[in-house]
């Protein structure tokens, strides 16, 4: 994780188009989703009912990426997570059938033609991880088109090779004490410190740290899509059936970790672990996608030989996820300069291919 930003902790680039096909959504052999809170089947129409303690909104709607309820002089109005409202819509002209619901103070979505899909929890607020994957105590949220917003794309920006994308959901992760940030940072630049340019060495502690993007992969097909069509037990011949990448990416239930980045002073002590680790608890409960697997395609130095080798390990492996052998050429990238602008120099790189099933309770 002490790499520099110039290739970052993954890449925004996909392999050349090889794969072409699958079957449809429904039609995949991954399991069946399990809802995650109580529910009955209605009589004849296999819809879920709601969970007990479970409140319906007020003639939800969306404004401006808000979710507001309620009757005229009474409105409540709040945030949802970014990137999420364009595939929740709500009224007629909605994607899918989704029903906004309030259980314990907390937004969920649910689908009410289907028995077999989980709530999403759509809260904005700060959530401690449920296994502890870094040396330092870390709390998550995800981002509202808010300040927070703002500022994870600041620290892509500073942090990430293909600084920050056009859309995207994203997962930030900041220190649960102020003060151990600061320590950290004070021990870094005791040792070989990298960056010094980034303004992550002098901003007031408290701040993101590190950043995950959800998307998904539409400009290429990567050759390592044919390990998750093996899990999922689609045939490679029968996914180059399919015509277009949309149908590759929604037939095999896949979304696309496009950025994963951790500021200069913090590399090193699990962060980046801990990052992909909880994007795997993110996508099984508050993506609406609700995909089976993940995929992460991230660039390395040429001269790293032992890369996509046996027994490689890096800190997307040590999150659980599986990597996939024999990497592919990627284009040169520009070296950073000492102030953090980009020089003529470029260097050689690979790209690797990392894939995860999804965890469902």
């Amino acid at each position: 994780m002490a790499t520099s930003p110039r290739h970052g902790h993954d890449t925004a680039d996909s392999s050349p188009a090889h794969l072409a096909g699958s079957t449809p959504r429904g039609g995949r052999s991954s399991g069946a989703r399990r809802s995650s809170g109580p529910s009955d089947a209605a009589a004849g129409g296999g819809i879920a009912t709601a969970p007990i303690g479970t409140v319906d909104l007020i003639r939800p709607r969306l404004s401006q990426g808000m979710l507001v309820s309620g009757e005229p002089g009474a409105k409540k109005v709040r945030p949802l997570p970014y990137g999420m409202t364009r595939e929740l819509r709500l009224g007629t002209k909605q994607k899918r059938p989704w029903q906004i619901v309030q259980r314990d103070g907390i937004l969920f979505a649910r689908l009410t033609d289907s028995v077999e899909s989980n709530d999403v929890n759509l809260s904005t607020e700060y959530w401690h991880p449920r296994n502890r994957s870094s040396k330092v105590p870390l709390r998550f949220r995800l981002t509202s088109d808010d300040s927070m917003l703002i500022e994870a794309r600041q620290l892509l920006e500073r942090s990430h090779p293909h600084r920050s994308p056009p859309s995207g959901v994203y997962l930030v992760c900041s220190f649960v004490d102020p003060s151990l940030q600061e320590k950290m940072r004070r021990k870094a630049q005791r040792g070989d410190p990298g960056d010094l340019w980034s303004s992550a060495w002098w901003e007031p502690a408290g701040h993101a740290v590190g950043c995950v993007v959800f998307s998904q992969l539409f400009h290429g097909s990567p050759r390592g899509r044919d390990a998750i069509a093996s899990d999922a037990g689609i045939s490679v011949r029968k996914m180059r059936k399919w015509k277009t990448r949309s149908e590759i990416v929604r037939g095999l239930g896949v979304m696309w970790l496009s950025r994963i980045a951790v500021d200069a002073p913090y590399r090193g002590c699990g962060i980046g672990t801990a990052l992909a680790t909880e994007a795997l608890q993110v996508a099984a409960e508050r993506l609406l996608w609700q995909p089976d697997y993940l995929e992460v395609i991230r660039t390395v130095p040429a001269t790293v030989t032992q890369a996509g080798e046996s027994g490689y390990e890096d800190f997307l492996t040590h999150a659980g996820y599986n990597l996939v052998a024999n990497p592919v050429r990627s284009p040169p990238i520009r070296q950073l300069s000492q102030d953090g602008s980009r020089t003529d120099s470029t260097e050689r790189c690979r790209r690797l291919y990392y894939w995860s099933r999804v965890p469902r309770t």
